[in-house]
């Protein structure tokens, strides 16, 4: 179902048409700059489901038109401007991002069903994952016990905190990979990577482990994953019409000529930052695995000898990171092509900015107290680039957990407390209110 609704910018009055197909969730949200004067717009849709309502909220910087001054606000349209909150739009396609795009679909049904899905876990189960987690983090034992049995049919295979915490690992893998692109071999390769190591040098691993639980750096990844993952949560409607391709029956070769038509540039480059950070830190994991299962040693071979991975490594800057992962498969394929410094540092430049007559976001850098433009990419393609990086993100977080098996779960360093337990409520909601399959 496609819904009209014209609004007036409230900066510079110019009128623009909404055409919104109407998908899957009880709330859609869009963001646009207005086509007159490039303030942000933004509106959301509300969607009864069980009674098939729909209605608007009122917009932000714009206002909605209604009677006669809709009817007669046609002829002076900036711009007619299609929206769809869960599929790209075809920029050339005269009629719904449905129709334009449902040939595309391996199998259209089996995304309407994981749409359904998504709404449900991220209703029903986000909140019960990050008491998870604020249980694990306290210590609180027989609280996690109760929200694992009762939200997700589940309990530790022991008493261990190391049971608890391969149950929290599951259960967040299990949620993210319903959001991601299907990369699931980068954690049977990380895996691989690890069991090489302890098969060659089990104790250098223990070793390696204790080092980066004592150097703050297990705790500061611990926050950054746990952060990201929330991030994510938050933003996810932003990034969801390219987890289309997932579906598709092959990628386009030209992607630029497919839509993400809610821009939300500031929150997306923030989440891209804030991945970008985190893939870095985790590279530090890699590296190391690497240097005990080729070398059995803590260290790296360079041309001058060799580098100590903590704390040589980890204090080079992602750059400097790149160049030595590249050198060492399968480092140089899991991480090297998500660490392009070049994008990265534009991106971060307070100047950056998403072009709305191009739709491209713009990088920039500083140079000789002058503004110079440093790479352009198309807004589609900048999504799609934020959520696969995402999606390697979720499975290279094995590295930190595997690892933190060998020291009994624990991340902190010695003599850091555990936040201490808080008088809560027990928790609500003893039925897992939903059935969910793998996707």
């Amino acid at each position: 179902m496609i819904v009209r609704n014209a609004l007036r910018c409230e900066s510079c009055d110019g009128i623009t048409l909404t055409r919104t197909a109407i998908g899957h969730r009880p709330r859609q949200t869009h963001r646009f700059p207005c086509p007159g004067c490039g303030i942000e717009i933004v509106y959301a849709v509300l969607v009864d489901l069980d009674n098939t309502d729909v209605s608007y909220e009122e917009p932000r910087n714009g206002r909605w038109l209604t009677g006669e001054a809709a009817d007669a606000a046609e002829d002076e349209y900036l711009a007619v401007l299609a929206f769809d909150s869960e599929l790209l739009t075809e920029r050339e396609g005269f009629f719904s991002p449905f129709m334009t795009t449902w040939g595309r679909f391996s199998d259209y049904q089996a995304f309407e069903q994981d749409e359904v899905l998504r709404h449900a876990l991220r209703t029903d189960l986000w909140d019960a994952l990050r008491q998870l987690l604020s249980h694990f983090e306290r210590g609180q034992d027989d609280l996690f016990d109760r929200v694992a049995k009762a939200k997700f049919g589940r309990t530790p295979d022991g008493d261990k905190r190391t049971d608890r915490l391969s149950l929290l690992h599951d259960q967040t893998a299990h949620f993210l990979r319903a959001f991601t692109y299907d990369v699931d071999e980068i954690t049977i390769q990380a895996g691989e990577r690890i069991a090489e190591a302890h098969g060659a040098a089990p104790e250098l691993l223990q070793e390696f482990t204790e080092n980066i639980v004592s150097s703050g750096l297990a705790a500061e990844l611990w926050r950054q994953i746990h952060d990201l993952h929330r991030e994510f949560m938050e933003i996810w409607e932003s990034l969801s019409p390219v987890l289309n391709l997932r579906y598709w029956k092959k990628e386009p070769a030209d992607l630029t000529k497919f839509s993400v038509t809610s821009k939300d540039f500031e929150r997306i480059r923030h989440f891209y930052l804030s991945c970008y950070e985190t893939i870095s830190q985790m590279s530090v994991l890699a590296i190391g695995v690497e240097a005990i299962a080729r070398w059995r040693q803590l260290s790296i071979p360079t041309r001058k000898g060799t580098m100590s991975v903590i704390p040589r490594f980890a204090e080079l800057a992602s750059s400097n990171k790149a160049a030595h992962l590249g050198k060492h498969p399968p480092l140089d394929e899991l991480f090297v092509p998500h660490m392009d410094s070049v994008i990265r540092n534009g991106v971060a430049h307070h100047a950056s900015f998403y072009d709305f007559g191009s739709d491209e976001v713009v990088c920039v850098k500083s140079s000789s107290g002058a503004i110079e433009e440093t790479y352009r990419e198309n807004y589609t393609l900048f999504c799609r680039r934020v959520l696969d990086l995402m999606s390697s993100v979720t499975r290279l977080e094995i590295y930190l957990y595997i690892l933190l098996m060998l020291v009994d779960g624990e991340y902190q360093p010695a003599g850091s407390l555990r936040p201490g337990p808080s008088a809560s409520e027990a928790p609500r909601g003893v039925e897992n209110s939903i059935r969910y399959r793998t996707i």
